[in-house]
């Protein structure tokens, strides 16, 4: 039995197809591609001597890199306490992806009314490099839950939800 050129031209044609589509797929369809955009969500971090109500921004604009911009805006839960704001922004870089637990790093972190803070949870806040770890799960299509882990301890969880 003789090959056809056109057989064989017909097989190298398909798998160069099904090679770009493949790729095509894979590069479009990237597992952390549907988490690119704005999520909000807030909750209450309890420190030993007060509870902050925090409001919480996550900006991720290109998601294949594992990057993102974080702002938190923090005030007292309790409405006893001397009132004040203060707030951060930094930017998130996934250090280990294993399973369903992220690590980590924030980097380049600023600070509105840094001394109010500090003088409110009784710690001194780094500026960079603050190792933080959690376990995300998807709720729903534009909700997720996030455990997080703060490296000083603290442990909070809180929804975020997709913002168009």
């Amino acid at each position: 039995m003789q090959i056809n050129i056109k057989h064989i031209a017909f097989v190298i044609l398909w798998c160069v197809c099904f090679v770009a589509g493949y790729s095509a797929y894979n590069f479009q369809s990237s597992p952390v591609s549907q988490f690119d955009g704005l999520w909000s969500g807030k909750t209450i971090i309890q420190y030993d001597n007060i509870e902050l109500f925090t409001d919480i921004k996550l900006i991720v604009n290109d998601s294949g890199k594992e990057k993102g911009n974080l702002v938190v805006n923090f005030s007292p839960y309790d409405n006893s306490v001397e009132p004040f704001q203060t707030g951060s922004t930094a930017q998130i870089r996934i250090i280990q992806r294993k399973d369903k637990k992220l690590t980590f790093s924030l980097e380049n972190v600023n600070y509105v009314n840094k001394e109010r803070l500090e003088n409110v949870i009784d710690r001194q806040l780094p500026t960079g490099g603050l190792l933080v770890s959690g376990s995300g799960w998807a709720i729903e299509p534009e909700t997720i839950f996030v455990y997080i882990t703060l490296s000083f301890g603290e442990e909070f969880g809180v929804v975020l939800n997709k913002i168009d």
